[in-house]
């Protein structure tokens, strides 16, 4: 999750579903402007993703030489910059930092997915992502549509089981 007070991001091995793992699961997943921001462990917290879309490094850092990334996103895609920058700069006044985070986000988000197919050629990681461009919007609450989403990532999946299999048997 990202410390919307430091910019910083938190992690936490969270391990048994207790009460407060589901406090950070929560706090890792509340997207700026549109969910509250969570209170946790001290600290103030929002998604993590703001500060770190896809944190493959740290996972490295810790000792993870295989790693398997799934994105939400086909291959190309490149983030734009977010348009309501003036806005969430005005909403997020009181958290400066997290609102230059957010200013900032699809440079960050872009070098990391540069990262990400480095490392996939390198053998490394393995990525699972959309054949196309899931065509869903951020706040999604039709079930139907939840469901279509699902069942693409589903088949995704299915179609890549072998060689899900095989790296993870290397």
């Amino acid at each position: 999750a990202t410390d919307i007070e430091t910019g910083e991001c938190v992690f936490r091995n969270c391990v048994d579903g207790s009460d407060a793992d589901m406090t950070w699961f929560r706090a890792s997943a509340s997207m700026p402007l549109v969910s509250r921001i969570v209170e946790t462990g001290g600290r103030k917290m929002l998604d993590g993703g703001i500060i770190d879309s896809v944190p493959l490094q740290f996972f490295e850092s810790i000792g993870y030489n295989k790693n398997i990334v799934l994105l939400t996103q086909p291959k190309g895609y490149v983030k734009e910059k977010n348009k309501a920058v003036p806005l969430i700069k005005r909403v997020l006044k009181q958290y400066p930092k997290v609102a230059e985070l957010l200013a900032v986000r699809h440079i960050e988000y872009n070098e990391t997915m540069k990262y990400v197919e480095e490392r996939a050629k390198s053998g490394d990681v393995l990525i699972i992502r959309p054949p196309e461009s899931l065509g869903i919007k951020h706040t999604c609450r039709d079930p139907e549509e939840l469901r279509r989403v699902y069942n693409i990532g589903r088949k995704t999946a299915e179609d890549m089981l072998e060689q899900i299999k095989a790296f993870l048997a290397e």
